[in-house]
């Protein structure tokens, strides 16, 4: 059997970073995702799920995506069963995150920046990068 999820959607709110008891970086995302099918009216529904990302994806996440970001996930769907306080049972899904691909441009200083950046020199034979000539 397997248990894989990939979607593209926008974020719906702005993510967060938190620590766990043992100090791993986590936060979780909410992701809205277009429905493929329309319903009478030729209207799309959405589906939101939450997303989970540890370590550094998570702090990378934090640092480079805001409410609106468009993402492209892949990960496991997890069902998580608990009890609510008035004792009645809820279940929620998630997706705990193995990649999240940034599908919004960069912004044009980030682009100058790199641009601005000289391109290393590489042997045509070999492919390796030349190092730089000693002075």
């Amino acid at each position: 059997m397997l248990n894989l999820f990939i979607g593209v959607g926008r974020l719906t709110k702005d993510p967060e970073l938190r620590k766990t008891g043992s100090d791993v970086s986590v936060t979780t995302i909410s992701i809205a995702f277009d429905n493929a099918n329309t319903n009478e009216d030729g209207e799309r529904g959405t589906t939101f799920l939450d997303a989970i990302a540890f370590k550094e994806k998570a702090e990378s996440i934090v640092k480079n995506l805001h409410k609106g970001s468009k993402v492209a996930v892949q990960g496991v769907l997890n069902q998580r069963d608990f009890l609510r306080q008035d004792g009645s049972k809820g279940r929620v899904y998630e997706i705990l995150l193995d990649k999240c691909e940034f599908l919004d441009p960069k912004p044009v200083e980030e682009v100058q920046e790199e641009l601005a950046k000289p391109e290393p020199k590489f042997d045509p034979m070999t492919g390796k990068p030349l190092k730089p000539a000693k002075k």
